[in-house]
């Protein structure tokens, strides 16, 4: 069937290359890390740094790639945008609408010209826009650079006095030169994907988010999701309005949002898939299959058949990380929570550097529970119940 390319290569990759595979293609994956295990799972890595869009437009034009899947992250979501726009490849917006919605400046405009609900933000290039900014917004506020995902370069501000030099700072790990200030605002975390056909929300799946040391950056989710129906019917009215307000093609379309006493309020939303298998939590609980489904929108052949969308089982997707840099020694799991384990994807290795805690990732364990009070009431012990040690 000829050579798909997949814009990534990572463990968060490998459901769609299997997919890929069992469809009949020969997959070809990308990016600057040739280590990471979704090469080892391809038919062939081509070096490419998938955050250069030109780089990824000569890999697929050199391949002759009957389509792109894009991998799970916002800088390859640009890429494939771009480069199947070049190359009049189906399954993918235009560039100019994946900027508008993976850059945190421009999807801010659109939800605020959809009369959308999210938090209160502005655009600020320096500190000094910064202060008067928040004296609008009020504290605390959140800085973020625009084109980043996993919590990087994100602080919150309680006061003026913490502001100095954290505009600056997410500016220098920007690829642009602004960042994005918004209103804090406290609540749950929660996680809405769909995928859409005509601008109607056909398949949904709402899941709870948990975090570790970092606040930022998402280390478990579990489903069935606390949201109440009429949040999840509110999630997937600004899902259908987005689509046809923009045009959007038949696919995906992953929210997160965090529940407020006023309701949901829409954060981040992108059009690639979710990553740390994210596939596999949503097809454990619903039985759907979220990675043929991302796979076969990408091509433009068409979404499979939704069936039910309700959660039919209780899962929970959780990310093995430590608690302070150093050298792996072991990683500890114990009974309750091992006995519930029904799939694991594990990469770490005795001996290994671990130099930001923060953000580094050890494996993923995927766990099945009797009820939701169990499920919810376990969560909560996670990182006390898998500990890893040190030398």
């Amino acid at each position: 069937m000829g050579w798909l390319l997949v814009v990534g290569g990572s463990h968060a990759e490998i459901p769609l290359i299997r997919v890929a595979q069992r469809l009949g293609y020969g997959v070809i994956t990308t990016g600057n890390r040739p280590s990471d295990l979704g090469h080892s799972v391809a038919d062939k890595y081509v070096p490419a740094d998938f955050s250069k869009r030109d780089e990824i437009l000569a890999v697929a034009e050199d391949a002759g790639v009957v389509g792109i899947v894009s991998g799970c992250n916002d800088f390859a979501a640009l890429s494939t945008a771009y480069a199947a726009e070049k190359l009049g490849l189906p399954g993918h917006d235009s560039y100019e609408n994946a900027v508008r919605l993976h850059h945190k400046d421009l999807f801010r405009a659109v939800l605020s010209e959809l009369a959308l609900p999210t938090p209160q933000a502005g655009v600020v290039f320096d500190e000094d826009q910064a202060r008067i900014l928040c004296q609008r917004l009020g504290y605390p506020v959140i800085v973020k650079p625009i084109d980043l995902t996993g919590g990087k370069g994100i602080s919150v501000c309680a006061g003026p006095e913490e502001l100095s030099g954290v505009v600056t700072a997410a500016v220098a790990v920007s690829r642009q030169d602004h960042v994005i200030v918004e209103q804090f605002m406290d609540g749950t975390r929660h996680g809405f994907t769909c995928f859409i056909e005509n601008s109607n929300v056909g398949f949904w799946f709402a899941d709870d988010e948990q975090y570790y040391l970092n606040p930022y950056l998402v280390s478990g989710t579990t489903t069935p999701s606390s949201l109440p129906p009429w949040a999840l019917t509110e999630l997937a009215a600004a899902v259908e309005l987005m689509a046809a307000s923009l045009g959007l093609v038949d696919g995906l379309m992953h929210i997160q949002c965090i529940m407020t006493n006023s309701g949901p309020r829409i954060i981040e939303l992108c059009r690639r898939c979710p990553g740390d298998l994210y596939p596999m939590f949503v097809e454990l609980s619903t039985r759907y299959d979220y990675a043929l489904a991302v796979v076969s929108a990408e091509l433009g052949v068409g979404i499979p058949a939704t069936g039910a969308t309700d959660t039919t089982e209780c899962v929970a997707r959780q990310c093995i990380m430590g608690s302070r840099s150093g050298v792996l020694r072991s990683i500890n799991i114990d009974r309750d929570v091992a006995a519930r384990v029904v799939h694991e994807q594990l990469w770490w290795t005795p001996g290994q550097v671990v130099d930001d805690y923060l953000t580094e990732k050890f494996g993923i364990l995927f766990l099945r529970f009797a009820g939701v009070d169990e499920m919810r009431r376990l969560a909560l012990e996670f990182n006390d119940r898998i500990t890893i040690d040190f030398e």
